[in-house]
């Protein structure tokens, strides 16, 4: 999943595939309702919300996230759920207040889903723009978390982000990139430090110690490539 995929597959296309990602995880009966009732919650409000710059439906900006997400813990022959989940909703809260304000039917729903503090971590993962937060304070309360998961799912998100770069004016595509530069080395630091503490508790399988590290260099690796296409292009004019 390398860029913006110029085929743009149906509402059950996505859910056939979000699932078939998550499968080999060999998700139960339970957790596989949960993830298809989430996406199709982040569904119906992404599908709303004004298109990307690149024109492409935020719906698939999650959905890219998390079969992302699935496909890193395949890797490591590590799963949880909770990752998955929240790479769908990282963005649930921002699209509602964009469509309804931030009180709506609709993360009363994500509460019945996973709970009120699935619904905290969502609000972690977004910045409140509608009380005009900044990048200083968003990321100082990101980093602020124990929940390795939700910055395990904030990795994911800025890979997209940076993989998808290109759709963006270059001014913007230049601030993305020194904000990951600045930011993500504390995120990853920080998501290493909590997994190596539940490894060490025995609450965790320690094959997830490998995971910041992984995530770490598959984003940064990409963020290079980003920076030699931006500079030749600027070359080129």
């Amino acid at each position: 999943m390398d860029g913006l995929d110029p085929y743009r597959p149906s509402r059950d296309e996505m859910l056939k595939r979000l699932l078939a990602a998550f499968e080999p995880l060999h998700m139960t009966r339970q957790e596989r309702r949960l993830l298809a009732a989430t996406f199709t919650t982040q569904f119906q409000v992404h599908s709303a919300v004004t298109p990307r710059a690149s024109g492409e439906s935020y719906v698939y900006h999650p959905w890219r996230v998390a079969i992302r997400s699935a496909l890193h813990e395949r890797w490591l022959g590590v799963k949880d759920m909770l990752v998955g989940n929240l790479s769908l909703s990282h963005d649930f809260v921002e699209g509602t207040y964009e469509l309804y304000g931030i009180a709506h039917g609709s993360i009363t729903e994500l509460a019945c889903l996973h709970g009120t503090e699935f619904v905290h971590h969502t609000m972690t993962l977004t910045k409140h723009k509608w009380v005009n937060q900044s990048n200083e304070e968003y990321f100082t309360v990101l980093l602020l978390t124990k929940c390795w998961q939700l910055l395990m799912a904030k990795g994911e998100d800025r890979l997209d982000n940076v993989i998808t770069l290109s759709h963006m004016e270059v001014s913007k595509q230049w601030k993305k990139i020194a904000e990951t530069s600045r930011w993500f080395p504390a995120i990853f630091n920080r998501m290493q430090t909590l997994i190596d503490e539940e490894v060490s508790l025995g609450k965790l399988d320690a094959r997830w110690s490998a995971m910041p590290k992984m995530l770490s260099s598959i984003l940064f690796t990409r963020m290079e490539q980003e920076v030699r296409r931006l500079r030749g292009s600027t070359a080129l004019h």
